[in-house]
C-alpha cells in the first residue's frame, strides 16, 4: 500500500513523508513524523496502528471511517558545490559572472564607479536605452585606461 502511494505521488526515496491516520474513534489522530521515505515503510504503519488498536477496542481500521494523509515534501537534488581551481583573484574575476572588476591603475574614482555599477546592475533592464547606456559604461573603462 505504502509503495503504491509513493509511486501515486511520485516520491522518491531521499524525500521526505509523513503519515497521519484519522478515525472518529480516535481521540488523537495517528502520525507517523517526517523521515525519508526509504525508512518509512507498510511495517511502520502496521506497527503505530497496532499500538492504538491494542489500548483502543472501538477503533475498527477496516469500517471505511479512516483517513489518511501523506505530506510529501521533495527534496533537491544535487551534487554539492562545484569546484574551482582559481590560482589567483584575476583569474576568479574572469571566471565569476557575479563579480565586477573596478580599475584604478590611473586614478581614484574605483568607489564612484562601483556605486554607478551597482546602481546600473539594480536597475537592470532589457529595453534600448539601457543596453545603449550600459555599452556606454563598459566603453568609458577603456577610456579612462589610456
Amino acid at each position: 500500500m505504502v509503495d503504491q502511494l509513493y509511486d501515486k505521488c511520485h516520491v522518491r526515496s531521499n524525500d521526505q513523508v509523513r503519515f497521519s491516520i484519522q478515525h472518529p474513534e480516535l481521540d488523537f489522530g495517528i502520525h507517523i513524523p517526517f523521515d525519508q521515505a526509504l525508512n518509512i515503510r507498510g511495517e511502520t504503519l502496521l506497527e503505530e496502528i497496532e499500538k492504538v488498536a491494542q489500548s483502543n477496542q472501538a477503533f475498527r481500521i477496516h469500517d471505511g471511517d479512516t483517513q489518511l494523509e501523506i505530506t510529501h515534501i521533495e527534496m533537491p537534488q544535487g551534487s554539492g558545490r562545484m569546484s574551482f581551481k582559481a590560482t589567483d583573484v584575476s583569474q576568479l574575476v574572469h571566471s565569476k559572472r557575479s563579480l565586477i572588476r573596478i580599475d584604478n591603475s590611473t586614478d581614484s574614482m574605483c568607489l564612484a564607479r562601483s556605486i554607478v555599477v551597482g546602481r546600473c546592475k539594480v536597475n537592470q533592464n532589457s529595453t534600448p536605452e539601457w543596453k545603449t547606456r550600459q555599452n556606454i559604461i563598459r566603453q568609458s573603462k577603456k577610456i579612462y585606461k589610456r
